[in-house]
């Protein structure tokens, strides 16, 4: 109940009189009164309404704090602590297993009810929370989160090029204010008439923070409820900023490249071994390292002469890095067993279709696949980071997908007489090429229609995405030659 005190008073004794007519008694040791301004010492209690008072700085309805105060730094310092406690036991676990948990349960998840329901974003709490959180990550995952430019593209959403695994401090205002636009049409119907339409609570102070985010200081649309919305303006306002803070290409192209659709589909799925979607200690650091553009390993000597930088970009592409046969390998070998799984029967490099210069397709289907032609791809993975193709992918994220696509129809145009010729490109980054994107789109439904799985799109996509990495990590640990295995563990 809320309102003058007086008029509290004899709401709550009306209610005790009521209540023992049907047999029924108030118990005031779970009663509490609240007064705005702490005057609980101006308030004379009748008799037998002895409440327990509790200060504004220290109420809790819902496990929301209300008010900035105790109870909010003593409930964030809890989650602070908890995800210390959850540190301990990550540090044992692989690190695919770590990030997954950390991005889907344990970080912002779990943050999430407090963000949206208490001002949490007036507290310096939340920066204490993010340190942590990347020092959590830096432990598992075993990348250098310590540059802040890395850090903010990291705590980006996937489909902003980051690794899904949120900021505290950049989340707050965007979940607060989504929350509140959500609530208006309930206060309303709440509070008492006389209120009109006062905003929510710290509204105002959320506003001001998102603003500070994101860089807007037009009038802004408070009755949006969704948080994807709010939120987005926020993460497109840091990527746009990270793109103008770094003009060379390479950095261009790594963060162009990490937002394009498919680029992340290993981030969203869940690490089951047995379904072939788990990476190795070894590839994650690696897949993360690449998106990030972190260091991954140190400057040497390939073993074809050429040096190769801390990035590791030079190992993606090099000719005498058994990696690249590896992750050529992986790709055909996933697009061949869903070919199967969709219900047509295919043969891998097909003798017969030799174009004098020992070149094949990858496979064809023994089947028709459409209008009355068997299907005849394939594959390739060309380097987003290649000096043929950085200039192209700092300009636009599938570049190298696309002029890969162009020049293996070239290759195999006398194919289109008797096939459906379809190239599968895929880049190192995992952006997909214009006809890759649709192929393996309709593959996936395909599949769906024996299955019943209606995600087998999906699926697909990460499994895709996951045989990338993992040639991406043979590749550039084949620039070390004797001295590192050739391939990523299992």
């Amino acid at each position: 109940m809320g309102g003058e005190t007086e008029a509290i008073l004899q709401e709550v004794q009306y209610l005790k009189n009521e209540a023992a007519k049907a047999g029924l008694g108030l118990n005031i040791a779970k009663c509490e009164i609240i007064t705005y301004n702490d005057q609980v010492d101006t308030v004379t209690l009748p008799e037998g309404f002895a409440f327990e008072h509790t200060s504004k700085e220290n109420v809790v309805m819902l496990g929301a704090p209300l008010f900035e105060g105790k109870a909010l730094e003593t409930s964030l310092k809890k989650f602070s602590t908890d995800l210390e406690t959850a540190s301990c036991r990550l540090r044992h676990m692989p690190a695919h297993d770590a990030l997954f948990l950390l991005s889907k349960a344990l970080a912002m998840p779990r943050l999430l009810y407090s963000l949206r329901t208490a001002p949490c974003f007036m507290s310096n709490s939340l920066v204490d929370y993010d340190s942590k959180l990347r020092s959590i990550l830096t432990m598992t995952i075993n990348v250098d989160f310590a540059v802040e430019n890395r850090w903010k593209q990291a705590s980006l959403p996937i489909r902003c090029g980051g690794i899904g695994v949120r900021s505290a401090v950049f989340l707050a205002p965007s979940a607060f204010l989504a929350s509140a636009a959500g609530a208006t049409e309930y206060l309303a119907k709440l509070l008492p008439h006389t209120m009109g339409d006062a905003p929510t609570p710290y509204t105002g102070h959320a506003l001001v923070k998102w603003r500070a985010l994101t860089g807007i200081d037009e009038e802004v649309d408070l009755a949006r409820p969704s948080q994807r919305m709010w939120d987005n303006e926020a993460c497109l306002t840091v990527f746009d900023k990270l793109l103008k803070a770094d003009a060379s290409k390479a950095t261009q192209a790594c963060l162009k490249a990490a937002s394009a659709a498919g680029s992340g589909d290993w981030l969203k799925a869940v690490p089951v071994g047995s379904l072939g979607l788990k990476l190795d200690d070894r590839s994650v650091t690696v897949a993360v390292g690449l998106r990030l553009g972190a260091p991954i390993v140190a400057a040497h000597i390939c073993i074809c002469g050429k040096p190769v930088e801390a990035d590791g970009h030079h190992g993606l592409s090099c000719r005498r890095s058994s990696g690249r046969l590896v992750r050529h390998g992986l790709l055909n070998d996933q697009i061949f067993r869903a070919v199967k799984l969709a219900g047509y029967p295919s043969a891998k490099e097909p003798v017969g279709l030799d174009r004098g210069d020992g070149k094949r397709p990858d496979g064809i289907t023994m089947t028709s696949w459409s209008h009355g032609k068997c299907l005849a791809w394939d594959v390739t993975s060309p380097d987003t980071y290649a000096q043929s193709h950085i200039n192209s992918s700092a300009e636009k994220e599938g570049s190298a997908a696309t002029l890969a696509e162009t020049l293996k129809c070239r290759k195999y145009q006398d194919l289109a007489q008797r096939f459906t010729f379809i190239p599968v490109a895929i880049e190192t980054s995992g952006s997909y090429g214009e006809r890759a994107a649709e192929f393996i789109a309709l593959l996936g439904a395909r599949i769906s229609v024996v299955t019943g799985e209606q995600r087998e799109t999906s699926f697909l996509k990460q499994r895709l995405s996951m045989d990338i990495q993992r040639g991406n990590a043979a590749a550039i640990y084949g620039t070390f030659g004797d001295n590192a295995e050739d391939e990523p563990h299992e």
